[in-house]
């Protein structure tokens, strides 16, 4: 129940997918209509499956208040169909674990880019080369896919990456790799005294620290954070290396991908899937 999760449980604090491309990241497709349910399809679905499906296993963890209620709307929604979905609660380092190896029927969680390319999505949750935990977290594996968006990724035609990116999001919506449940929309307060502040749409709560870091960095440890040359920083140059790789290891683990059922991209760009 999409509009379920959006309205209920987001608080209308996001909106609907219409595909693995979000809404404000160049590449969007605005053709393609946004996710519905309609049990009348799942159930045709599910009868042309190879093998009867009765029981599944949803995982998530408490990293986002969501995910629990996101899997109770999906356990309530697969009941009518003779589906018995278990909540399974890990840590998240087992859920990225486990989802790295393939180890769950359905995982929740969320992905914001790096950069603002459709390649931070198309290429890393498709590519065949890309499975695991790295991007592709549902291991799909289409091979005109992966033509199409490999050639997308090595031309700097934008028009023509467009189009190569669009068609490879038809093919992969049509495959249902993976359930794109919303984008999320932040409210975001400050005081009348605040100015300057840009906010940054594509990892959430990473904010602009590292530039005011290496603004005040002296030559040696901008030189010694390119070369990893520690022995030639002092004592309060490796304080200030150490808070700037600090700033990058959050970075990095803000920005981490998430799983296989594909739930939202945010601000324009993250959510969850």
């Amino acid at each position: 129940d999409y509009n379920g999760i959006v309205k209920g449980i987001l608080k209308d604090k996001a909106k609907l997918l219409n595909g693995p491309i979000p809404d404000g990241m160049w590449g969007y497709d605005s053709s393609l209509p946004v996710m519905k349910q309609d049990m009348a399809a799942a159930k045709n679905s599910l009868a042309k499956a190879p093998q009867k499906i009765t029981n599944l296993n949803y995982m998530y963890s408490d990293k986002d208040a969501n995910w629990e209620p996101i899997g109770l709307t999906l356990q309530a929604a697969l009941a009518p169909l003779g589906i018995n979905l278990k909540l399974e609660k890990t840590a998240n380092a087992t859920l990225r674990e486990r989802v790295g190896q393939a180890d769950y029927d359905i995982a929740v969680g969320t992905w914001s880019p790096d950069f603002a390319d459709p390649y931070m999505f198309m290429n890393f949750w498709f590519d065949s080369k890309m499975q695991g935990l790295q991007g592709n977290r549902s291991f799909y594996s289409n091979p005109q896919v992966d033509t199409l968006i490999r050639e997308a990724a090595t031309t700097s035609d934008t028009a023509k990456r467009t189009e190569l990116y669009q068609q490879a999001q038809k093919t992969v919506l049509n495959d249902s790799a993976y359930v794109y449940l919303y984008q999320k929309s932040y409210t975001l307060p400050m005081r009348d005294s605040v100015k300057g502040y840009v906010f940054n749409p594509m990892l959430e709560q990473v904010f602009n620290l590292g530039t005011q870091q290496f603004a005040a960095m002296t030559s040696t440890q901008i030189a010694a954070l390119a070369t990893d040359d520690i022995e030639a920083m002092e004592t309060a140059d490796l304080r200030a290396l150490g808070s700037a790789r600090k700033f990058n290891s959050l970075h990095t683990d803000t920005g981490a991908k998430n799983l296989a059922m594909e739930l939202t991209y945010g601000n324009p760009y993250r959510y969850t899937f």
